[in-house]
């Protein structure tokens, strides 16, 4: 359903905040003119990781088009127990016109808090790949989420009422790009429309570096950001609306919250160890996955799958079971010690976290955790992100009666980057298919039997990648897949890769 078009030019700006640093937790501090919309962002003085200050920039974006030409909002069933789901999406005409003739979707993925606007999303797609299909006659239609990080299904939802809207206002069919998480959006509503005999009015679905099979947070590091939002409110407010989102719920490979040996939520731990034999993902991630395999992939149309993530079986370059985080603090009022470790393979058990917590008084606090029998995907090849990376650097201080009493030190990260979207679960190949190790071969897997994954093409870089980068050599395979239906751009931009190889030199 339609719920409201706008013409965006005529709106006011919303208000923005950028790198708003709150540096005491007090009530006088935390006014009306930070929390005027309801948004948290805030850098807590205790353990004020680099992570939660990446939260707070560029949070309050306008949420209109300042440049597009036409804005349509969407809305998906109502969900118990949850709020209602809506999507805007902002349409930019080719070449000044005001008809949608060759439309080109892209939408959103993961963003918990609606931080990233359409000129975000934009920026994700690349501007110098969006300006070259505008001057080829192309329209932009960006579709953003307002929740960001609820259930999958809700956007998909959404997706397939902007595509009946599109179908109904355009001249040619849509090219769909699906961004990440809105990679497996974009599966699930196609597939759905053709089961439920709806025209998606689809030709071309490009799939980006989207997490079919799982995402990967690494779990020693989910254990970290737990034992350390005991002391912090906002790394409490990042491990519930990020790591416990529906949709990191829905998607993330292992989680602390369902892996057995788990006892639920550490509100106050005293020298506790659990022990993990075969971490689990959260039980929305088996019902969604249930869920997607049994509505299937769409048919109908021309399905390309793009990963971040290198094919022949590169790791992120550092060991199985390396350390991930170290934190180490020494004082006469309090010691901290915080270690995270990638997982490795093999029945025997290893460590992922230890911590500890001793004040100047008891009690202290020891949590230590042991993995056996998982698969090693921390290192394994796929978009990378830099999750331990953006907990690095200064602590902070520790503040009593409005005074920086314990400077609490440096946190460091041992290792440049992640995997977050493995090479195989963007290409939708089973690790089933690969023998179940994710360091596979992929490029030799797919040479030798091509229906190993269900896209019509898939391509990959030799090396990882940053997740949803754009890069010179991935833009030129997304225009030259778009451009099939227009000869003389693919001659101008395609002609000297026209037979475009997944093996790259």
């Amino acid at each position: 359903m339609v719920l409201v078009e706008l013409n965006c030019h005529i709106m006011k700006p919303q208000p923005k905040i950028q790198n708003k640093y709150i540096v005491n937790h007090s009530p006088e501090t935390v006014g009306a003119t930070d929390f005027a919309t309801g948004h948290l962002c805030t850098i807590i003085p205790i353990l004020a990781f680099a992570v939660v200050a990446s939260m707070c920039l560029d949070a309050y974006g306008e949420e209109y088009c300042p440049e597009s030409h036409r804005t349509v909002s969407f809305e998906a069933p109502e969900r118990v127990g949850a709020p209602t789901a809506t999507g805007t999406a902002c349409i930019w005409y080719a070449d000044g016109s005001d008809t949608l003739r060759k439309p080109v979707i892209i939408m959103d993925g993961f963003d918990p808090g609606d931080m990233r606007d359409h000129t975000g999303i934009r920026q994700v797609a690349g501007e110098d790949m969006l300006a070259i299909l505008q001057s080829e006659g192309y329209d932009l239609v960006i579709l953003n989420f307002d929740i960001g990080a609820g259930y999958i299904q809700d956007d998909a939802h959404i997706l397939r009422e902007l595509l009946k809207w599109a179908g109904e206002e355009s001249e040619e069919d849509a090219v769909v790009i699906g961004t990440s998480l809105g990679g497996v959006v974009s599966r699930y509503a196609l597939a759905q429309m053709e089961n439920l005999g709806e025209a998606h009015n689809t030709r071309l679905f490009i799939s980006f570096d989207a997490p079919h099979l799982g995402a990967v947070v690494p779990l020693g590091n989910q254990y970290f950001v737990k034992y350390a939002s005991g002391l912090n409110p906002l790394l409490k407010y990042y491990l519930e609306s990020q790591i416990y989102s529906v949709a990191a719920k829905q998607r993330v490979l292992y989680h602390e919250a369902h892996s057995p040996g788990t006892a639920g939520r550490m509100d106050t731990v005293y020298n506790k160890t659990i022990y993990i034999n075969g971490p689990q993902p959260d039980p929305l991630f088996k019902e969604f996955q249930t869920e997607l395999d049994s509505i299937g992939w769409p048919k109908n149309l021309r399905m390309v799958a793009i990963s971040n993530g290198d094919g022949h079986g590169m790791s992120q370059g550092f060991e199985d079971g390396g350390q991930l985080i170290e934190y180490e603090l020494h004082s006469p009022l309090l010691n901290i010690t915080e270690n995270s470790y990638a997982i490795r393979s093999g029945e025997a058990g290893y460590i992922i976290f230890e911590g500890k917590i001793d004040p100047a008084g008891p009690p202290d606090h020891r949590f230590k955790v042991y993995v056996k029998n998982a698969i090693p995907y921390d290192n394994a090849p796929g978009g990378w992100k830099v999750t331990s990376k953006l907990l690095e650097g200064d602590a902070g201080c520790l503040y009593i009666d409005n005074q920086c009493t314990i400077d609490l030190g440096i946190i460091t990260a041992n290792v440049e980057h992640e995997n977050y979207v493995p090479t195989h679960s963007a290409l939708g190949i089973d690790l089933s298919r690969l023998d179940n190790d994710p360091f596979a071969n992929i490029n030799a897997a797919y040479m030798n039997d091509t229906s190993i994954t269900p896209f019509d093409k898939i391509y990959y870089p030799r090396g990882n990648q940053e997740h949803v980068l754009i890069t010179p050599e991935n833009k030129k395979w997304f225009l030259c897949e778009i451009f099939t239906d227009n000869p003389e751009a693919y001659e101008r931009y395609c002609l000297c890769d026209a037979t475009a190889k997944t093996e790259q030199p």
